[in-house]
């Protein structure tokens, strides 16, 4: 920002290098070859360094709050006092339903389960912020403890993991229940972990907002000295925020020989620490700006001493230059006369755009793409059976219909489709604004719980819909399937999943009028789809000089008078209504009550569909609501089917409301395994008469955890056994590209480059089955192997991927690209080894992932590679020279600039020659 501010008058060349604190105050000093005009830190200058270097000072750029991050299963709110956030970090309380804990939480029922205490393995500043609060705290701790930043001063029997920095602790607590530990504001917002209010010096319970840290400020700024260095713990005042730092900058106050430098700092340390869009940003990033009064401290002790060159004071020199930049803002007029035509430039250039847009569009319009042509579908020669009530359409002024949908399956190329017939005979009859309609259909509406539309096909005499497939059929047959064991957080994941899919809708303006459990369609994920939703959008449109809508079979009077229960009562009562985004809210309330009491509504009612259509439009007559659903879900279906229209809500906010009022935020995926794990119970019960149906189920479930997990740890979880995260002190990672990738990408066609990526990939896959190591993902062309975990094979993961990599390389330059035979293949390869800890993260797809430093120096020996080469890091080189390989060859690349890393000698590996 303060380089974007300045460059109206001056480009600067500000460079700022992540190294540490260490190498940032080592620089400043002049005790390494890299010159620096002024460094930042978290830790403090010393006595000693201050009599050494007289003319360093240090200034405070911002503060940071430190807060305890925890992983309390039902808990949403912890309240801790000082002695009870001391004595859970030195093991005086040990459980969280200890009463110490207990009395300043009565809303929840804490658990009886050990407080899981979880701290940074590495040096952090973090930890002497944290520990420093701690000290101020309690006079026992301070002299236990005291103040430090090394995980090694932490007492073992107290400590359950280490976390390598910010990500490593935040990432076990999300995994791990029950767990606790300490973050700065910012990390913890990034990773959307809950931390607790503090109980402060005066007494009151604060939270680690800004305001709160400034008040801390304001506190100890009339402490602070000639040094402005001071600790912002413990802080009196009713507000004040007790666990907080301030992080500093070190600048020379009179070493700068060359003066344009020092005047650019100086200005660069008034804007952070004055200006407004600066303590703004701060604030986005959830730090503290300086206030008022710490900032005056800084100018009149550092700012307004700063000296350059033969003594030339820094705060007359900006003077000057301000005075200058202003004269030359008065210059006005050639700047508004460039702009003014840069503007008219710009606005041409956007005109030419969107002439470009309609052009293209129009050609796509001319070239058919809404049509799929006969040559690309294939009938599978069956017919989907829509529900058992039917998928059911009526006009848009009408109350009901007199058919039922005709829904076939097809493939589209390779991937299955199904089609949907249409009373249009002939393309031919859709008017040109109808085309349009389906390009914008076909284009633009996109959501994971939205059937997807493909375009239309000429098949028989009738023009079909063709849309996604889901396999698993419509919502009301699911439901109605009692084969299918569906707990409450299934039911609340399918009631949120057609929510987003019509808040989705709505977005776009498109009402579908006619929802109903009959077009909810659930795909092989489990996850609902809303289908049918493109017939309102065409009666709309009037796109065809007869109206288009879905060709029907016969049905029964008493069903279609029930299919009309989904209809709200203002559309039964006016058939000519326009339609509108409550209608469909009203039919999301009588899905509701079908996924809950998994049954049609209404069956309580020993009436005839019609006296109940009555009921519903004279006698507000409703489905009857369980008393021993949760009051949450009773208010939705409430609000929702109410008779005012106006006063049902809209469906982002149905969502939310639904995502709190879901017993836990388990996805889909886990709301199956758990219903597959109770339905095996029921079986268990029957085993005699059900056992081929009990091996499906559970070789279902084994293949499924196969299919995303790694084969060890899919087996203990088949098992029952939990899969906790887990430290490898030493393993060694793979990673490879393919060198062109891109090029060949945009000269092939997609088919070309997945079967290239197929068959390049089915050679690896066989080739690693000989080796000790495990495929981690491919994404694109990258590709991951990983050996040493999940079994440990004590050091010989390095000859393993040694090996594996020559191997790989031989394979790849060997093969032939299928469709330029005259080409050949060549990969880039990295290997590394190194700590990486391991564990299954994630709720919707688990994935078992690695975290750890050690991936990320993989991939840069990848990166800095050259094509048809392995690059060794020097943990690799030293780990297989122990092994005396005789036919492979460890050869020094040289010393390479590593990013994150800095300088790094590398080494080729290469297989020896005969």
């Amino acid at each position: 920002m303060f380089r974007s501010e300045r460059s109206r008058f001056v480009t600067l060349n500000m460079q700022y290098e992540s190294v540490g604190s260490g190498i940032g105050k080592n620089r400043i000093k002049g005790k390494e070859d890299s010159y620096v005009h002024y460094a930042g830190t978290d830790s403090l200058l010393t006595e000693e360094d201050y009599k050494t270097y007289p003319d360093l000072h240090m200034l405070p750029s911002v503060a940071g709050a430190v807060v305890i991050v925890y992983h309390l299963p039902g808990v949403s709110d912890l309240f801790l006092t000082q002695e009870i956030a001391v004595g859970i970090f030195n093991g005086t309380i040990k459980n969280w339903n200890s009463s110490l804990i207990q009395d300043y939480n009565r809303n929840f029922s804490l658990p009886n389960e050990k407080i899981r205490v979880i701290v940074r393995k590495d040096k952090s500043g973090t930890t002497e912020i944290f520990t420093s609060g701690l000290a101020s705290f309690s006079s026992q701790w301070n002299s236990t403890y005291g103040v430090f930043a090394r995980s090694s001063h932490w007492s073992e029997d107290v400590v359950y993991l280490k976390g390598q920095g910010n990500r490593g602790v935040s990432g076990l607590i999300l995994s791990l229940p029950y767990t606790i530990s300490y973050l700065s504001i910012s990390d913890a917002k990034e990773a959307n972990l809950k931390y607790a209010e503090l109980r402060n010096k005066d007494g009151e319970w604060v939270d680690a907002r800004y305001q709160n840290v400034q008040s801390a400020m304001t506190n100890f700024s009339k402490d602070m000295d000639e040094r402005l260095t001071i600790s912002l713990s413990n802080a009196g005042g009713k507000s004040s925020y007790p666990i907080a730092g301030y992080t500093y900058l070190i600048v020379r106050m009179k070493g700068l020989k060359d003066c344009d430098p020092a005047v650019e700092l100086w200005r660069y340390i008034e804007w952070f620490t004055t200006n407004n869009a600066a303590h703004r940003e701060c604030i986005n990033k959830h730090m503290t700006p300086l206030n008022r009064e710490v900032a005056a401290l800084v100018k009149k002790i550092v700012l307004d001493k700063m000296f350059c060159g033969e003594g030339n004071a820094v705060s007359e020199l900006v003077a000057d230059q301000k005075n200058s930049e202003y004269l030359s803002l008065q210059v006005w007029r050639i700047p508004a006369i460039v702009s003014g035509v840069v503007v008219g430039f710009l606005i041409l250039l956007l005109m030419s755009y969107i002439i470009v847009q309609q052009y293209q569009l129009s050609r796509a319009l001319s070239r058919n793409d809404w049509f799929i042509s006969n040559e690309k579908i294939t009938l599978t020669g069956n017919t989907l059976e829509a529900s058992s009530l039917g998928s059911t359409y009526s006009a848009p002024h009408s109350t009901g219909v007199n058919n039922v949908k005709t829904l076939k399956l097809a493939f589209l190329d390779t991937q299955m489709i199904c089609l949907r017939s249409s009373t249009l005979k002939d393309v031919k009859e859709l008017k040109k604004s109808a085309c349009r309609q389906l390009m914008w259909l076909k284009l633009n509406v996109q959501n994971n719980n939205i059937q997807k539309f493909f375009g239309v096909c000429h098949l028989g005499e009738r023009v079909w819909f063709v849309s996604e497939y889901c396999s698993k059929g419509s919502l009301s047959d699911v439901l109605l399937d009692e084969k299918y064991n569906l707990n409450d957080n299934f039911k609340y994941s399918m009631s949120i999943d057609i929510a987003n899919g019509m808040a989705y809708l709505h977005s776009l303006d498109i009402i579908h009028l006619h929802l109903s459990s009959h077009c909810c369609y659930i795909d092989a994920k489990w996850s609902v789809k809303i289908s049918d939703w493109e017939w309102i959008t065409f009666h709309g449109k009037q796109v065809s000089h007869n109206q288009v809508s879905p060709l029907q079979e016969e049905l029964s009077e008493e069903v279609l008078e029930k299919r009309k229960f989904w209809l709200s009562p203002e559309r039964l009562l006016h058939k000519s209504t326009t339609p509108t985004k409550q209608n469909d809210i009203y039919s999301f309330a009588i899905i509701l009550i079908e996924i809950f009491t998994r049954d049609e509504p209404y069956q309580e009612l020993d009436q005839t569909p019609q006296k109940i259509l009555e009921l519903i439009i004279h006698e507000n007559l409703r489905p009857k609501i369980n008393p021993n659903w949760n009051k949450k879900l009773v208010s939705i279906l409430c609000s929702s089917w109410d008779a005012n229209p106006e006063a049902r809500p809209p469906f982002r906010r149905i969502k939310k409301e639904l995502t709190g009022a879901a017993p836990s935020r388990k996805s889909v995926l886990d709301c199956m395994m758990e219903a597959v794990d109770n339905y095996l119970k029921e079986l268990e019960q029957r085993v005699e008469e059900r056992t081929e149906e009990l091996a499906k189920v559970m070789e279902q479930q084994r293949s499924l955890l196969h299919e995303i997990l790694p084969p060890d740890v899919a087996d203990k979880l088949s098992c029952g056994q939990s899969v906790p995260p887990e430290y490898y002190d030493s393993v060694t990672i793979y990673f490879s590209d393919i060198v062109g990738f891109t090029e060949i990408s945009s000269s092939s066609t997609p088919m070309q480059v997945i079967t290239l990526l197929n068959e390049l990939y089915s050679r690896f896959d066989k080739i690693i089955g000989s080796f000790d190591a495990y495929k981690v993902e491919t994404i694109g062309d990258a590709y991951m192997v990983i050996s040493g975990l999940p079994k440990r094979n004590c050091d010989t993961h390095v000859v393993e991927i040694a090996r594996l990599s020559v191997e790989l390389l031989e394979s790849a330059m060997t093969m032939q690209l299928p469709h330029r035979k005259e080409e050949h293949l060549a990969l880039r390869v990295g290997i590394h080894t190194g700590p990486v800890m391991a564990g299954i993260v994630g709720l919707k797809m688990p994935r078992y992932c690695l975290f750890g430093d050690t991936v990320n120096v993989a991939s840069r020996m990848e990166s800095t590679s050259e094509p048809g080469k392995i690059q060794m890091s020097p943990t690799s080189a030293e780990s297989l020279k122990a092994f005396k390989l005789d036919n492979l060859m460890i050869i020094p690349r040289g010393t390479l600039e590593i990013k994150g890393k800095g300088q790094m000698e590398t080494f080729w590996l290469t297989k020896r020659k005969a």
